[in-house]
């Protein structure tokens, strides 16, 4: 399996069980039975599922830095190259928000 397969598979194994995270959240707050039994219990899983979006964002920029945007940087004009750098820039500042 190529890197790029490997990278996708964890990727999507990932997000799989974020869903799994969020549908949970779901299911308990659907329940018209259910109750949290500790205030903070929803907050926990919330920020269980941030800290799991995050960690994936993480990784997917750093598979693309790696993988492609550093092969478009050097096989492009410099103009196009300061484009793309500025958008891979645009994209941490929002993501470090």
């Amino acid at each position: 399996m190529s890197h790029s397969k490997e990278a996708k598979k964890k990727l999507y194994n990932r997000i799989s069980r974020i869903s799994g995270q969020v549908n949970t959240i779901k299911e308990h707050l659907g329940n018209a039975d259910y109750e949290f039994r500790d205030p903070y219990e929803l907050v926990h899983m919330l920020a269980s599922v941030k800290g799991a979006v995050h960690s994936m964002m993480s990784e997917y920029l750093e598979i693309y830095a790696k993988g492609h945007l550093i092969e478009d940087m050097r096989s492009k004009e410099k103009e196009e190259a300061d484009v793309q750098l500025s958008k891979f820039l645009e994209i941490l500042k929002v993501f470090g928000k």
